[in-house]
């Protein structure tokens, strides 16, 4: 038994010992983990990165970011008549896909600095906030209104953005890396479609026009388009 583990122990130190960096013809694809802080469990996948290695210290890459959410919130109401609020939010979908270039450094046999250079293309729509018995307070409260009920949908989102990004890998093993990368939003425009909000009352409705808006920001990131700041685990093959 003594002797298993031995030999198990030493083939793993060979393994960690031996890992190396990609290669021309080297393909990656990772995970970037976000979280709340070191203490937390909320942490989540936010992203899909694939990348090729055109060359020893040249690789070309893609980030993938599929989101969608909902939530509901109830309100119990108390007067002369106690009834329940509800308010259902969907926040839509959104998809961004972010195409760059990376230009790797000499670092060690296992840690593989580098630098990039990305743009960020994002889409979205879709999204609904509607309250039943009640009118929206709020982010996510809800302000008790009996036979009030609000209907909200949001404009479509169309964003672009430029970046740089400077980062680390280091290969554990061959296949398994882990890696940091801090990024530098240079340009980013959004801009939102127009949307509408419906308030019924008794019947009768009143229809609001939410007209939409376009931005754009010098050295500032968007979220899922130049993120600032991630951990990524990935695998080479």
């Amino acid at each position: 038994m003594k002797k298993t583990i031995l030999i198990i122990a030493l083939a793993l130190v060979g393994t960690f010992a031996f890992a190396q960096k990609p290669t021309a013809g080297s393909r990656t694809a990772e995970v970037s983990i976000t979280g709340a802080g070191l203490n937390s469990l909320d942490y989540a996948l936010d992203e899909f990165r694939f990348r090729y290695f055109i060359s020893d210290d040249m690789a070309v890459r893609c980030r993938f970011n599929l989101g969608s959410s909902s939530s509901t919130y109830n309100v119990e109401v108390a007067g002369a008549t106690t009834y329940k609020a509800k308010r259902e939010i969907n926040e839509g979908f959104s998809l961004s896909f972010s195409p760059g270039i990376e230009k790797h450094f000499a670092g060690t046999d296992k840690l593989s600095p580098y630098a990039a250079a990305q743009i960020g293309i994002m889409m979205g729509g879709g999204g609904t906030d509607k309250t039943t018995d009640g009118t929206p307070n709020g982010a996510t409260g809800i302000t008790g209104a009996q036979g009030t009920n609000v209907a909200t949908t949001n404009g479509s989102i169309m964003a672009f953005g430029l970046g740089l990004a400077i980062g680390a890998d280091y290969y554990f093993t061959d296949a398994v890396y882990i890696g940091g990368e801090f990024g530098i939003p240079l340009y980013t425009m959004v801009s939102i479609g127009d949307g509408k909000e419906v308030t019924t009352v008794g019947g009768a409705s009143t229809t609001v026009n939410n007209l939409g808006a376009s931005a754009s920001n010098l050295f500032a990131g968007s979220a899922g388009l130049i993120p600032t700041a991630g951990v990524r685990l990935g695998m080479k093959w």
